[in-house]
């Protein structure tokens, strides 16, 4: 059913399956998550984001400092305050869902092509060390997990996502 979709990717990304899995899958988790952050960086509106991070830190600072100082009236206001709160999630949430729409859209197709290409390898790289829960001979999808878990956070910082 997939098969004519793999077919697809083989032939955009032709080179790639002539080198090692190693080197295939780390490419492909790199690009996966610059779309990934490129994605966020154009769809998600950033002053709204650091406006609600703002607005939350600040929130939850006032919450925290009235209940510690047992100010009731000062922890009424900030239940009130939490209206607003909601709202303002509200939108976040809202500017989220379109990046997670796409990602639930691209981010199988990626899954189930290198699930295709190199499920049947039992090992794909053997690390020099051994990392918790993934020890130190990995599979494909341990090898994405640990190519791409890096790479989100600098292309975050680069391309300026909130």
């Amino acid at each position: 059913m997939l098969e004519p979709i793999f077919r697809l990717i083989d032939t955009i990304i032709s080179p790639l399956p002539s080198i090692p899995p190693v080197y295939t899958i780390l490419v492909v988790a790199l690009a996966a998550s610059f779309i990934l952050m490129l994605l966020n960086k154009v769809l998600i509106d950033q002053t709204l984001v650091a406006e609600f991070k703002k607005q939350q830190q600040s929130f939850y600072k006032k919450m925290r400092e009235a209940r510690k100082a047992k100010d009731f009236s000062a922890v009424k206001k900030a239940d009130k305050d939490s209206q607003r709160m909601m709202q303002l999630q509200k939108k976040y949430f809202k500017e989220m869902m379109k990046v997670w729409m796409v990602t639930f859209l691209l981010f199988p197709v990626i899954f189930f092509y290198l699930g295709y290409k190199y499920g049947g390898l039992p090992i794909v790289v053997q690390l020099p060390f051994t990392l918790p829960w993934l020890g130190g001979s990995l599979g494909w999808l341990g090898w994405y997990i640990v190519c791409s878990a890096a790479p989100v956070t600098i292309f975050r910082k680069v391309l300026k996502v909130q």
